[in-house]
């Protein structure tokens, strides 16, 4: 079975065009390669500068002294950063910006109106807290309020364990008064309260409550805090508590250190986030952050009206497409690590280990990849701690989305401009192929006779050499068809001497005395020569009727009297066959040669009297309209086979019955009859009746004469 396309040569161009999207595919699988590339020399360089933080903190034991125990024991952590400068206890934030204390905020999930942000930080000797407290009422000592159970407080845990922690109070009083009470247990189990002036404490109101600040000596700590804050709420003589903190437990206090903080503050790098951990896990230092902001470049000022328009056409665009389909590295992610305080991981267990680890991770809500890259710290031969350098890969997503951007700009303009210049390539193919053909169809007439040359094309291509192949072979054949045009007549004009001379033999021979078997010889001669001469007149006769057309000239005659005076000649040379002539009851006026007509009728009846039955007539029928004439020739006869029906219009083409006469019938009778037709700007043709008994002959002319036209 052969393959065919369903497409012009512009589909198969476009289908070939289809190709060029190669060119992206090809573009973002080298993209990927350069981003993984990018990926390990950022692994490379993040593993470089978490060792070089790492070789500043080996063998420095005295920086690796937590105050906290020295064993994980489940307990939560209570980071407590080194603070630049101190606080002075006023109940007051100012001394607080700019620390880069982190908040930890404390929610009550059965009063959604109770809540309250908490702050850690050490300075010298001392630890400092800021408590932002949400409560729409506050209540503090006064006449109405002599009692600290009955008032706004905080419960303070100091200790290394749950079972010898101190337990402190410290209720509002008249702002900025804080009075700070230790709760002493009795031998009866009855608490009582003694003023403690070593923790030093202030408060504020604020519009949504109040904030209260205060600082503990680091001696009395223990390494272990714990605290809750207690509200009370007074309605319709009703006293409800809500107490929020920590709860009976106790929090490790880590307190990182000064000199790491520096060395960590001198050594990190921008857009990346650095940790240095003890050998538990907990954080010591931590400085940078992950979620940076990366500004949008600003346009250039001296930017063409037109360039601006299209740039702004592309971000309306395709910069649309490209949102949606690329990971955005300027969108806000969530950063589960930002308050951690312990750290864990594939990367620190291996530096734990003593060697160098890397992990990959995505962050919770799938907006970044974060690569962590851990070096352990080493006092003398033991791992003390560990550097973890944490960074994000939205600068190499920003640089692959730039370049797949970029990519894909060029790509669709690529194919955009090579698939609109092959179309158009393709299109002037199809153009000069098209033309090629028409030129080739005009060149031949319906009855494929030469009747114009295809113009060679100039072209130096393979369709300008086509071109001018054709017009080779067409003049080849012009030349060869002129050729046999003209052999009848050259034929005829030929053999006309030799004829008179077997002629003139043959009349002498006749004048001398023959014997009977040789006058019987020349009585065959002579009629050979006479079936000769018809056949030699009947070529001319063809000849020269495609000669006269060119030169004959038309007049106006009426088309009915010329069929009625041929009819009545066809029945005087026919008597015993029946010849019926049905004409319209108006004159049938036309512009034409009558001769020429009668030339026609004569074929046409002729060729109805040698193929009609006998006995059967012969039927002649006009039928006429304002812009034609149609005549009908009907004769009872054999069948015509279809696929010869317009065949014998042709030159030399017959279908003599066996039994016909001995008259020499070269074919060339109804191709006298469709040169006439034609000279009529009419047709011809043959078609068999209806019943299948006969055929029937119809003419189709050309009138050019209106029908109330009188002569």
């Amino acid at each position: 079975m052969k393959f065919h396309i369903p497409f012009g040569i512009r589909g198969q161009v476009f289908l070939v065009s289809l190709v060029l999207l190669a060119i992206p595919w090809v573009g973002y699988r080298y993209i990927l390669e350069v981003e993984n590339f990018l990926r390990q020399g950022q692994e490379r360089t993040l593993s470089g500068t978490a060792q070089a933080i790492a070789t500043a903190l080996h063998d420095r034991q005295q920086l690796f002294e937590p105050i906290a125990g020295s064993e994980r024991n489940g307990s939560r952590l209570l980071y407590a950063r080194s603070l630049a400068k101190p606080i002075a206890v006023d109940g007051a934030d100012g001394d607080w910006r700019g620390q880069n204390v982190k908040s930890l905020l404390y929610q009550d999930s059965t009063n959604e109106l109770f809540s309250f942000t908490q702050q850690t930080g050490k300075y010298d000797q001392f630890l400092f807290f800021l408590f932002e407290i949400h409560d729409p009422k506050v209540i503090s000592l006064g006449k109405a309020n002599d009692e600290i159970d009955q008032v706004d407080h905080l419960d303070l845990m100091l200790g290394r364990g749950d079972a010898d922690a101190m337990r402190f109070r410290l209720a509002l009083a008249a702002a900025p008064q804080v009075q700070v009470f230790r709760i002493l247990i009795s031998d009866d189990s009855s608490e009582r309260l003694e003023t403690d002036v070593r923790i030093q404490a202030a408060w504020r109101k604020t519009k949504s409550g109040y904030r209260l600040e205060m600082r503990i000596p680091l001696e009395i700590i223990g390494g272990k805090v714990g605290f809750n804050v207690v509200n009370i709420s007074n309605t319709a003589d009703l006293q409800s508590i809500d107490q929020l903190g920590s709860g009976k437990a106790l929090l490790s206090v880590v307190i990182p250190g000064v000199e790491i903080d520096s060395i960590l503050r001198g050594m990190g790098r921008a857009n990346a986030r650095v940790w240095v951990v003890d050998h538990l896990g907990r954080v010591l230092a931590r400085t940078g952050s992950l979620q940076t902001t990366r500004p949008k470049p600003a346009a250039p000022a001296d930017v063409s009206w037109y360039k601006r328009w299209a740039r702004q056409l592309h971000d309306a665009s395709l910069r649309q497409v490209y949102v949606r389909l690329m990971q955005s590295p300027s969108k806000p992610f969530v950063d589960d690590l930002e308050n951690a305080m312990e750290l864990e991981g594939k990367a620190i267990e291996a530096a734990f280990n003593g060697a160098a680890g890397t992990q990959w991770r995505m962050t919770k809500d799938r907006g970044a990849i974060v690569l962590s890259a851990a070096q352990p710290i080493w006092v003398g031969d033991r791992v003390a701690g560990a550097v973890i350098a944490e960074e994000t890969t939205n600068e190499i997503l920003a640089l692959r989305n730039q370049a797949l951007e970029r990519l894909f700009n060029v790509a669709a303009a690529v194919i955009l401009l090579g698939s609109l210049t092959l179309l158009l390539f393709a299109t002037r193919l199809s153009k000069r192929i098209r033309l090629l053909r028409d030129q080739a169809e005009q060149a031949l007439d319906s009855k494929g006779r030469i009747k114009s040359l295809v113009a060679g094309s100039t072209a130096k291509d393979e369709i300008g050499d086509l071109s001018r192949s054709f017009s080779e072979l067409l003049r080849r054949l012009a030349d060869y068809n002129g050729y046999l045009e003209q052999m009848a007549g050259r034929v005829s004009h030929e053999f006309r001497t030799p004829i008179a001379v077997v002629r003139s033999s043959l009349d002498n021979l006749r004048q001398q005395s023959l014997t009977d078997d040789a006058t019987v010889y020349v009585n065959r001669a002579q009629q050979g020569i006479e079936r000769l001469t018809v056949i030699l007149h009947r070529m001319s006769e063809a000849t020269k009727l495609e000669q006269s057309l060119q030169t004959a000239e038309r007049e106006r005659f009426n088309l009915s009297d010329v069929l009625s005076g041929c009819v009545d000649g066809y029945r005087a040379v026919h008597p015993n066959i029946p010849i019926h002539l049905s004409l319209p009851q108006t004159q049938t006026w036309m512009v034409g040669a009558p001769d020429l007509i009668a030339q026609m009728l004569d074929k046409l009846v002729g060729n109805a009297v040698d193929f009609r039955h006998d006995g059967s007539s012969i039927d002649i029928r006009l039928d006429a309209s304002s812009s034609s004439a149609k005549i009908i020739v009907t004769n009872e006869g054999p069948a015509l086979p279809t696929e010869m029906q317009q065949q014998l219009f042709d030159s030399m083409v017959s279908l003599r019955p066996p039994h016909g006469s001995d008259e020499a019938h070269l074919g060339l009778g109804l191709y006298i009859v469709r040169l006439i037709a034609e000279f009529h700007d009419g047709q011809a043709r043959l078609e068999n009746r209806p019943d299948g008994k006969g055929v029937n002959a119809v003419i189709m002319l050309a009138r050019n004469e209106p029908d109330n036209q009188t002569p």
